[in-house]
């Protein structure tokens, strides 16, 4: 067994479900310098703490991924803050639904990503792409990043003040590329975005993809930072999807049609929007601004959602997943501005009444349909229609009840 064992210089151990005859085989056969993924949890007792009692953090030479499930409190404190000495970890998960545990490793988890913020200085690091980073982190970041080019970053506010000169004074950076991506429930503000833009002089190509993004609307206080902050700027993507109550939505995309927009530069910025059901009285619309060819793969669309600009309907391809909701509102006319040649996936919401789908997407390309529940559509001729013309359809979700009645007639000869 050491003799097969040993030729394989690199494995994965996950101890999930593991009995405890056969995770003491595995600790006592294995060489912690070869293993490159490991995966343990507490849902079976104390496995955690019995793991790195047989084995010293600092022999897990070639650890690239560690996931810990269910970790206690003392196991953590005793742990974490001895991963920094993980020169190879690259990918960190705790996973646990006892949230009492986050205060615990709140700090250690601060304190190893400086270490490994630090180590970044060592590379001569050109591209870089962050799951999420807030705007503090990301200033000691670039302070360390003096070769990047091309950054792509999830970006949130810090819960207290980054200090007023944030990069301005310290770093010019030499970023040609830059793509941030904000959460639905994001704080970062106009000011944040000011402040990356004054360390990036030599921005050519800008990304801004945010869930809700109320803040962003105004295409004026755009004009200003870019004219003020980006000189060299040439490709400007952007998509912003915010809720907003009692607003003229002409007149919010009229600030983004001034000759800087259309004329300077030629960045047509698309306006759809549609009212939010049971909100008539407050007028609630749903708007949604954006450049063509999108720059995001996901795409949230309604029935009754009306468009204040032209649009090629070809500009769509870059799309792969579509959430489709359906109300009463639907005309022929919807056909005329969008049509999604490229999903992968398609999520029908309110299905309430069979429409020709095949109008404005090619069915033929989807392989993952989600019908959401509480729809009250004849599922029978719905399905008839959508496996006729979805021929590429690998996985389908649905409900129990949808489900039911697609298959009440069948019988064992179908």
């Amino acid at each position: 067994m050491d003799a097969f064992l040993n030729k394989y210089k690199k494995y994965d151990l996950n101890f999930i479900s593991c009995p405890k005859w056969k995770f003491d085989f595995v600790c006592q056969s294995i060489s912690s310098e070869q293993i490159r993924s490991l995966i343990i949890s507490d849902d079976t007792p104390r496995q955690i703490h019995l793991f790195f009692n047989l084995f010293y953090i600092r022999q897990f030479v070639n650890l690239e991924s560690l996931t810990l499930i269910e970790i206690t409190e003392q196991d953590s404190n005793k742990l974490l803050p001895k991963l920094s000495h993980l020169s190879n970890l690259s990918y960190l998960s705790i996973q646990s639904r006892d949230r009492t545990i986050i205060p615990s490793i709140q700090s250690p988890l601060v304190k190893l990503a400086h270490h490994l913020i630090s180590k970044i200085s060592q590379l001569s690091l050109k591209h870089l792409s962050i799951g999420i980073c807030s705007m503090s982190q990301l200033q000691e970041l670039l302070s360390y990043t003096s070769t990047l080019i091309s950054l792509d970053v999830q970006l949130y506010a810090d819960t207290i003040a980054v200090s007023s000169n944030f990069l301005s004074t310290t770093v010019k950076t030499e970023i040609r590329q830059l793509k941030i991506k904000l959460i639905e429930k994001s704080n970062i503000t106009f000011y944040d975005i000011e402040q990356l833009f004054i360390c990036m002089p030599k921005l050519k190509t800008f990304t801004f993809i945010a869930v809700k993004g109320f803040r962003f609307i105004h295409g004026d206080q755009w004009e200003q930072l870019i004219r003020t902050y980006l000189p060299e700027l040439k490709k400007f993507h952007f998509k912003i999807h915010p809720n907003l109550e009692n607003i003229n939505v002409k007149h919010v995309l009229a600030t983004f049609q001034t000759p800087f927009w259309l004329k300077e530069n030629q960045w047509i910025i698309h306006c759809d929007h549609f009212i939010l059901p049971n909100s008539a009285h407050r007028r609630v619309h749903n708007v949604h601004l954006y450049t063509l060819p999108y720059s995001d793969q996901q795409f949230h669309l309604c029935s009754s959602t009306q468009t204040e600009t032209k649009v090629s309907k070809i500009d769509y391809y870059t799309i792969k997943n579509l959430y489709f909701s359906i109300n009463s509102a639907y005309s022929s006319n919807f056909a005329k501005y969008y049509y999604f040649s490229n999903l992968d996936s398609l999520t029908i919401r309110n299905l309430h009444k069979l429409i020709p789908f095949d109008n404005f997407i090619n069915l033929s390309q989807i392989k993952h349909l989600t019908i959401e529940p509480h729809n009250t559509i004849l599922a029978e001729e719905f399905f008839s229609y959508i496996l006729e013309h979805s021929t590429q359809l690998q996985s389908l979700e649905l409900s129990w009840q949808i489900l039911a009645d697609i298959t009440k007639n069948f019988t064992h000869q179908q």
